[in-house]
């Protein structure tokens, strides 16, 4: 209904009208939810003439004062196009009193227009009502005469004889009353004799019924044709995290964590020295030399070269790790998707393949970025960690859930938009043509409206946790300050300035911790999205030792069905049964629809079934 009624309000009676005179009501009859059934992107479930009906639909509904008919029969039966031309276009039509111009190559119907225009070699020859062209004996006459002469009676159908005879008989009349009148009457019995001597093979361009068992077929199990893009609502699983550490490798993976923990290590270290540094001036041996001096200096400098040269290994190996993981999965996400079946693409909007490898892989390939601040927690959190785990636990694993489903739904709101996009550029012309401009951008407006309306909350999470973050890092502070000046002999000035440097930076440790955990959390999602892609059904593989041909191949050029079987796609019904054909066999009962579905067979664009 949609594609018709387009952006017009709905009106129930001259829809009806609509649907009867562009002859889609049979159509309907065959689709399980009628005018409400799904139709697939760019109209893939529908055939050459439904589109062109559907189309011509939809223009009549839209009600304008002028029509630009580009050959709209060209892809239907005659009997439908002798239809659509009595009920829309022609004089007792729909659109009679609406100016029509008609471009065309179905001659049959030139008899019952207004006016004819006729174009030769690009410029207009002669124009006026049949009569007067064919009474001029001009171009028009000759082109008409010819047309007819190659109309064999032995290859039209019913309705296509029927069409002929008709215009032959107005042909005749109107050329007896031409030539009797300027005697010529010889030039008529030669101009019969030569229809009648070069009759030749021809067929009219048509379009088979045999595509309403198609589309009974494609709709058989649901009204429904695109599958539903799914949101995960539970954590993402171990098996994600595994497949893609072992994308990263796992010897990378092990010097990551080595070089990790070494230079947290030497943060620590570095931190206790400083705090034993600051003791020497209590030690009342301590003496100002110089030596002792260059020594702490020295030792607290080489803790530096160690924690600076251990995090750069770190960071190397996570970037390079996660850019590898990244081409890795996407070379795997590309092959999956070429080979898949040409069933996925008619069950998959193409903006979903987009969002697939932009946004999701965007995550994917700047996933290092966000995993490189686990070095700067470590050092600063390995000496209390048990503390902040067991403070932090209430607040960070609900923002942690929340953030990841949120992150979830906004990839998948981020599809449609995509889709969108897709079908607006695709169809500029005819958006233009019926100036809904305005619409579509509203349209595509209220869809990034959704989305926002996903990613908003996920900002407000953020601000949430900040607060809560904030209020505990505080608390943290003024306990360390009061633990430190109650227990001021039981510690000595270093230590207790080593814990207040520790507790000032607490907040920002905390948030660095949570926001690094939620990263994670979300950036694996987006791995995870990319995953279910390499998982896509593919066809055959490209070789086969089991059916591995000879050197010689081809013996012959043949192609050999044996109990051939196949499907549109899995859960409908089967369009050819246990087909056998070989080399000079004969066989017409197929028809021209089984004709399709075995070249589609034989270039692989359906599978077969055991």
């Amino acid at each position: 209904m949609k594609n018709i009624v387009f952006t017009n309000e709905l009106n129930d009676e001259y829809y009806e009208r609509v649907l009867e005179s562009c002859a889609l009501v049979p159509d309907l009859a065959q689709l399980p939810d009628r005018d409400l059934t799904e139709i697939g992107e760019k109209g893939i479930n529908l055939s050459g003439g439904q589109k062109q009906r559907v189309s011509m639909a939809r223009a009549v509904y839209s009600n304008r004062d002028i029509y630009l008919l580009d050959d709209p029969f060209s892809a239907v039966d005659t009997h439908v196009g002798k239809h659509l031309f009595e009920k829309t276009i022609g004089r007792n039509g729909l659109l009679k009193d609406k100016m029509r111009i008609l471009v065309t190559n179905s001659v049959s119907i030139l008899p019952n227009v207004d006016q004819i225009v006729v174009i030769n070699n690009g410029y207009v020859s002669e124009s006026g009502t049949f009569e007067e062209l064919i009474s001029r004996n001009g171009y028009f006459a000759e082109f008409v005469t010819e047309y007819l002469s190659q109309q064999s009676d032995n290859e039209l159908k019913h309705e296509e004889k029927t069409n002929i005879n008709q215009l032959r008989m107005k042909m005749k009349f109107l050329v007896n009353k031409v030539i009797y009148q300027t005697n010529g009457g010889n030039e008529w019995k030669n101009l019969m004799k030569q229809m009648l001597n070069n009759l030749r093979e021809k067929r009219l361009n048509n379009i088979n019924e045999e595509n309403i068992i198609k589309n009974q077929l494609l709709f058989k199990t649901s009204g429904k044709l695109t599958e539903t893009e799914n949101s995960e609502t539970c954590s993402v699983g171990l098996k994600i995290y595994t497949k893609y550490i072992h994308l990263i490798g796992l010897w990378f993976c092990a010097v990551i964590i080595g070089s990790s923990l070494a230079s947290a290590m030497a943060q620590i270290l570095s931190g206790l020295w400083l705090s034993e540094w600051s003791d020497d001036c209590l030690d009342s041996n301590y003496k100002n030399d110089t030596n002792v001096r260059y020594i702490r200096l020295g030792v607290y400098a080489g803790i530096g070269v160690f924690d600076t040269v251990f995090t750069f290994i770190s960071q190397t190996f996570i970037s390079f790790g996660c850019i590898g993981a990244a081409k890795h999965l996407h070379n795997i996400m590309l092959d999956r998707i070429i080979r898949a079946p040409i069933s996925f693409y008619d069950t998959t909007p193409i903006g979903r393949i987009q969002n697939r490898f932009s946004r999701d892989m965007d995550s994917v390939d700047f996933s290092a970025d966000n995993n490189n601040h686990f070095e700067s927690i470590c050092g600063r959190f390995s000496h209390n960690i048990s503390n902040a785990i067991s403070i932090d636990c209430n607040p960070s694993p609900l923002y942690i859930r929340t953030s990841r489903q949120l992150k979830r739904i906004e990839s998948t709101t981020r599809s449609p938009i995509y889709s969108h996009f897709s079908e607006t550029v695709s169809g500029s012309a005819s958006i233009r043509a019926y100036g809904v401009s305005h619409q579509f951008i509203q349209e595509c407006n209220r869809r990034i409206d959704e989305n926002h309306m996903c990613y908003y909350p996920s900002i407000m999470a953020s601000q949430w946790l900040a607060i809560r973050l904030e209020l505990l890092g505080h608390c943290i502070v003024f306990l360390t300050a009061v633990f430190t000046v109650y227990y001021r002999f039981e510690f000595s000035p270093g230590i207790a300035g080593l814990a207040m440097s520790y507790a000032l930076n607490i907040t920002q440790s905390l948030k660095l911790l949570v926001n690094s955990t939620s990263n994670v959390e979300t950036d694996i999602v987006s791995v995870e999205r990319c995953f279910e892609y390499t998982e896509t059904p593919i066809e055959a593989e490209w070789h086969n030792e089991a059916t591995k041909l000879s050197p010689d191949w081809p013996e012959r050029g043949e192609i050999k069905f044996s109990e051939y079987s196949t499907k549109y796609r899995e859960g409908l019904d089967l369009v050819l049964k246990t087909i056998t054909l070989e080399r000079r066999w004969e066989y017409s009962n197929l028809g021209s629809f089984g004709y399709s579905v075995l070249s589609s067979s034989a270039s692989r664009s359906m599978g077969f079934n055991m």
